[in-house]
């Protein structure tokens, strides 16, 4: 940490569900770079935060033209 731009989009091209992100049976890409622009944020938290021991997003929507964190659970030592 923290991760670049390139990382982020590698990261989010390896998963197994890229291709669904690129539009699947009609529907609309999803916003791929407010997925890395989230990435790359939560990459810095290591950085101001160091005591940062847990990081759980879960579910995380990213729809066209937004990314959502349904809900989240950070802990720290």
């Amino acid at each position: 940490c923290p991760i670049n731009h390139h990382d982020a989009k590698t990261m989010v091209e390896e998963l197994r569900l890229h291709p669904a992100l690129l539009g699947a049976r009609g529907q609309a890409s999803a916003d791929l770079e407010a997925l890395h622009r989230l990435l790359l944020k939560l990459s810095h938290l290591a950085l101001f935060y160091p005591n940062l021991r847990e990081l759980d997003l879960n579910p995380v929507v990213v729809t066209s033209n937004k990314v959502h964190l349904v809900d989240a659970r950070i802990v720290f030592d």
